[in-house]
């Protein structure tokens, strides 16, 4: 076998094992699509059941808690309004004679907001709490040092108090 058999017969074989491997990521991806296609149809995650409502009425008044129950309750009518309508055309009949409405529930209305502006205060000021508690560390170890100082060898001297 010569020099250049040789060559060519090691290119080749690179040429085949590139081949390999990127038929093998190629597999590996569509593997992992068919996966996650399975998972999704299997599992239950938070977009499977949540609505998301935009342009909300934002909280300007002080008493701002009842404010949110009475946004809550009609926001819950009007969904409740909305499911037996549409129960009511998926089974022909008017709402009287169902036995059940076990199928269509409201579990919860929750309000959160995407303003990130109120995450940025809250991890502002967990930051100023935590410079103040190593402020205070300091300022409590300084003092310590101080009534050390000032008893003159007799650790219990500064509860005496003056003569």
């Amino acid at each position: 076998m010569k020099k250049e058999d040789l060559g060519l017969m090691v290119v080749i074989i690179d040429f085949i094992v590139i081949l390999f491997f990127i038929y093998f990521v190629y597999f590996l991806n569509k593997k992992q699509d068919e996966y996650i296609e399975l998972f999704q149809t299997q599992t239950i995650e938070m977009d499977d059941f949540t609505l998301e409502l935009s342009n909300m009425p934002l909280k300007t008044e002080k008493n701002c808690y009842n404010q949110e129950l009475a946004l809550k309750a009609l926001i819950w009518q009007q969904m409740q309004d909305l499911m037996w309508d549409q129960y009511e055309e998926d089974l022909g009949k008017p709402i009287q004679y169902f036995e059940s409405m076990d199928e269509y529930q409201i579990v919860d209305i929750s309000f959160a907001s995407t303003d990130t502006k109120d995450i940025e205060h809250v991890t502002k000021l967990k930051d100023l709490r935590d410079e103040l508690n190593e402020l205070n560390e300091h300022l409590r170890q300084y003092e310590e040092a101080q009534i050390r100082k000032s008893s003159k060898g007799h650790p219990m001297e500064y509860l005496k108090g003056p003569d």
